[in-house]
């Protein structure tokens, strides 16, 4: 049996194929050597000497796998100190034009706002209040629902055939 012609392509997915498993397998390599490096740190020894994949790595840059070499990276730049302000003057020519200026209060107007706080929490309450007694209400209609039901599948009125005919007249015209 002869072996198939292989295509430019073939070969282009085989190299494809054979450089992903290739890139897997020296990451897996780096790996193994970190957790050595790991376990070597833990135990005081001193870590080796030499770094075995430097050839493979440039091999591997060669033939196309490698990540690009990646930039420098940008240098910290200093932290920027702004001048400390110079003293302001107590006129500046910066004033705020008395039909802006907002009054900060007499006591009336101070007593005036408290009242209106009063209220604004006292209305705040009563709706509070009123929630809470809505939540209440719905509280005991679930509770006498849930012991309705148990109470009727006790008696095993969940499990009788519904009723039918003058049966089922009667019930909805006496209850």
């Amino acid at each position: 049996m002869a072996k198939r012609t292989k295509t430019i392509a073939d070969l282009e997915a085989d190299e494809k194929r054979w450089k992903t498993r290739m890139k897997r397998a020296f990451t897996a390599l780096d790996r193994i050597d970190g957790q050595k490096r790991r376990l070597l740190a833990k135990i005081g020894a001193p870590p080796p000497k030499t770094k075995p994949m430097i050839a493979v790595q440039r091999h591997v840059t060669m033939i196309g796998i490698a990540a690009p070499d990646r930039p420098a990276p940008d240098p910290v730049p200093e932290p920027v100190i702004a001048p400390a302000a110079p003293a302001v003057a107590a006129d500046d020519g910066f004033d705020i034009p008395g039909f802006l200026r907002r009054a900060r209060g007499t006591p009336a107007d101070q007593a005036e706002a408290a009242q209106r706080k009063a209220e604004r929490e006292d209305n705040d309450r009563k709706t509070a209040d009123a929630i809470r007694a809505e939540q209440e209400a719905t509280k005991k209609l679930k509770a006498r629902g849930r012991i309705e039901k148990m109470k009727a599948k006790k008696a095993g009125d969940t499990k009788r055939m519904p009723l039918t005919g003058k049966a089922a007249l009667d019930m909805i015209r006496n209850g």
